[in-house]
């Protein structure tokens, strides 16, 4: 697709880069400027789709979490017709809207980076913790052979290889400061989750029983 898109504009890279709505610009070039129109009422549905998905998702953790205790217990109601999250969903959406407009001002490539660096991590991480964790649990089950054991310690290594790629060479500012601020951000949810540990140890293990059943 990139090719193309060079290749429309007649290898102006320049100018590709430069433009706000590089798709339109092309299609204005090639004598096709009203499927550009199309394509964006596409993608705006397809945005659209992918916000409520977001907030779905949120949601429901955001009522895992209420239910739990990890969040204050009004995250664990549900509507008493629809039987949806509503609270966590108002919030969620709420969330949304603020740090939304709070970006806007940054620009909305800059804020789609900065944001997408953010949750990268947290995919990365989780994906490393899988990979560390998966063979364990084969060994807890007397189920792990020697490949589990392989592939688990070659996904580690290549998600640690992602994460040592973000900060060696160091980026540019302020990608060169957002693994720090997804650190600071994991240590705070150890911490949370150490002092619930700590003061309610009943609620890990009701966790751990509903995931198992």
């Amino acid at each position: 697709m990139a090719y193309f898109m060079v290749f429309g504009s007649g290898d102006d890279t320049g100018a590709l880069g430069r433009s706000a709505g590089p798709f339109g610009d092309v299609a204005v070039k090639a004598g096709l400027g009203w499927t550009a129109a199309i394509v964006y009422f596409a993608a705006m549905i397809s945005v659209v789709a992918c916000a409520l998905a977001c907030v779905n998702a949120a949601s429901r953790l955001l009522y895992s979490m209420g239910k739990y205790g990890f969040l204050h217990r009004s995250m664990g109601r549900v509507h008493a017709t629809h039987r949806t999250p509503h609270r966590a969903i108002l919030v969620c959406g709420a969330l949304v809207a603020i740090l939304c407009t709070a970006m806007a001002p940054l620009g909305f490539l800059n804020a789609f980076g900065y944001a997408g660096t953010l949750a990268s991590f947290g995919f990365v991480v989780v994906y490393l913790a899988v990979c560390a964790a998966a063979p364990l649990d084969l060994r807890k089950r007397g189920e792990m052979r020697a490949h589990h054991v392989l592939l688990g310690v070659l996904g580690a290594l290549l998600m640690s290889f992602v994460l040592f790629g973000s900060i060696y060479p160091e980026p540019e500012y302020p990608f060169n400061r957002l693994p720090y601020v997804f650190l600071a951000y994991a240590l705070i949810g150890a911490l949370w989750f150490a002092v619930l540990k700590f003061k309610s140890p009943q609620t890990l293990i009701s966790i751990q029983h509903d995931m198992e059943s």
